[in-house]
């Protein structure tokens, strides 16, 4: 006969429920602002002869998908270009989100904020990186933006 208690489910909207939830759904609504950066730049981008349209759908997309810079994004295109990056993006934002998932939920008790907080920190640096490597393409292929 085991002598362990018996342990009981989770209390329905509690703490232990919360936490599980954030982690499940993390990488979920992970994906949210980077498609709403991803559909600003298909809006920015559609019909645009303004060149400043054109840079601003362009940093919008490397924004919401960054492994088109490791595909060439700025100097090749194409739907063999486009296609690979958005769906590299998809993954990596829905892996940034559980790791942001994972740090929100290293306490007790939990809210969205902790969630987006800790996105937001994760994305900020993705982003830090994203602009900082479209810097050295410009300064190394030619004409700088300075």
């Amino acid at each position: 006969m085991d002598d362990r208690p018996e342990t009981a489910p989770p209390v329905p909207w509690g703490p232990a429920e919360y936490r599980r939830k954030v982690r499940r759904l993390g990488p979920l609504m992970s994906l949210a602002p980077p498609a709403a950066l991803g559909l600003l730049a298909f809006v920015a981008s559609t019909g645009s002869t303004s060149t400043f349209r054109g840079l601003f759908g362009l940093l919008c997309s490397l924004l919401a998908s960054p492994l088109l810079l490791v595909l060439g994004a700025p100097v090749s295109s194409g739907t063999a270009l486009w296609l690979p990056g958005i769906a590299g993006g998809v993954v990596l934002w829905a892996v940034i989100g559980s790791v942001a998932g994972q740090r929100a939920t290293r306490r007790p008790a939990v809210s969205w904020a902790e969630f987006w907080r800790s996105w937001a920190w994760l994305a900020g640096a993705l982003w830090m990186g994203v602009l900082a490597a479209l810097l050295a393409v410009d300064l190394v292929l030619g004409r700088p933006i300075l």
